[in-house]
């Protein structure tokens, strides 16, 4: 087992590695001795002296600080004052400044430099290795080591933190903010009818007049009447004519029905309920169909119906025969009056002959 374990455990890629030697840091604790405050101040406050930072450098007077003599707690009034800077937005110009801990240890400030200084590595890879065919004996790349150069720039002696005075001065610039805050970011622009068409080209819609080309080509679909309305009639009268229409047909569907009988579909279910049922499977589904009972009812009552219609008519007909025809009698009663006015034609077709 051991020499199974030895040779799981060669390393099969002879390449050396290559490995970058740590660069020296010493620490500078030349201002060891230089006392410094960690004054804690507003995020407004930090962003507007970046700000002002880039716009005048590094070297740069951000503001006044004052400093009165103890009062009889022994404690000092501090004040930070600021001015307006041009080019930047306005911040509250008066804030005081609370010594939080006045005997702070084991705090210290640290630096580095701004643009670290890259050292070239030293290694260099076997000339023989670096001729080699095979991608695995290729040298490794290393990264070479940053040069970095730690400072101990202070120690800090005091904590403090820095709040603005509410006067007028502050106020009026939180109403400012305010304000500007409320406004909405997107705001609606109105275009003229030409930049409206050019971007309207530019995003590939088509004008009005080739809308309208291009619908003389299609077809147009009707629009749905599910949506018109109907005054409805009463039950007793819509039952009527339901039972009508059963007698023509023995399935209806509710859309066929509604522009039968020009009801509203929720009342015309509500009394088609009443006398029909509605099928949910089978060849008829979604098809009403009256129920058997007044089925039986509808088909009794247009029989009735039939016979007395029937039984009318004949009575009609044998009336009609017994009766002479009256055209007949008019025209015995005109027949001379006929012969008169065909005489009274002659003559006048005489006197044209006469006269011409």
């Amino acid at each position: 087992m051991e020499d199974e374990k030895e040779r799981l455990s060669i390393d099969l890629d002879m390449t050396p590695v290559v490995e970058e030697e740590d660069c020296d840091e010493d620490l500078d604790i030349s201002e060891v001795g230089t006392l410094t405050w960690l004054v804690k101040i507003p995020k407004f406050l930090s962003e507007r002296w970046l700000q002002q930072a880039q716009l005048s450098g590094p070297r740069t007077e951000l503001g006044v600080m004052r400093v009165y003599e103890e009062d009889h707690t022994g404690k000092r009034k501090i004040e930070l004052l600021l001015e307006d800077v041009p080019g930047l937005a306005p911040v509250p110009k008066q804030y005081k400044l609370d010594v939080r801990n006045a005997a702070t240890t084991n705090l210290y400030v640290f630096d580095e430099l701004s643009k670290p200084e890259p050292v070239a590595s030293t290694s260099k890879p076997d000339p023989v290795e670096s001729t080699s065919i095979n991608k695995f004996d290729k040298p490794r790349r290393v990264r070479p080591k940053v040069a970095r150069r730690p400072k101990l720039s202070g120690t800090i002696a005091h904590e403090c933190q820095v709040s603005p005075v509410l006067d007028d001065n502050y106020r009026a610039v939180m109403r400012a903010r305010q304000q500007k805050a409320s406004q909405p970011k997107r705001t609606i622009q109105r275009v003229n009818q030409d930049i409206g068409t050019l971007n309207r080209m530019a995003s590939g819609v088509t004008t009005h007049a080739q809308a309208s080309k291009f619908a003389a080509f299609t077809r147009s679909v009707t629009k749905s009447q599910g949506t018109e309305k109907f005054t409805r009639m009463p039950r007793t009268e819509l039952i009527d004519a339901l039972f009508a229409s059963f007698l023509r047909y023995d399935y209806w569907a509710t859309k066929t029905l509604r522009a039968q009988v020009k009801q509203p579909e929720a009342y015309l279910k509500e009394v088609l309920s009443e006398i029909a049922t509605l099928l949910k499977a089978g060849p008829y589904n979604g098809h009403w169909v009256l129920k058997p009972q007044y089925a039986e009812l509808n088909r009794s009552k247009a029989a009735a119906k039939f016979a007395e219609d029937e039984a009318a008519g004949k009575a009609r007909a044998e009336e009609a025969a017994k009766s002479p025809s009256k055209m007949d009698e008019d025209d015995d009663e005109n027949f001379g009056i006929d012969d008169d006015d065909d005489d009274d034609d002659d003559d006048d077709d005489l006197d044209m002959e006469e006269v011409c």
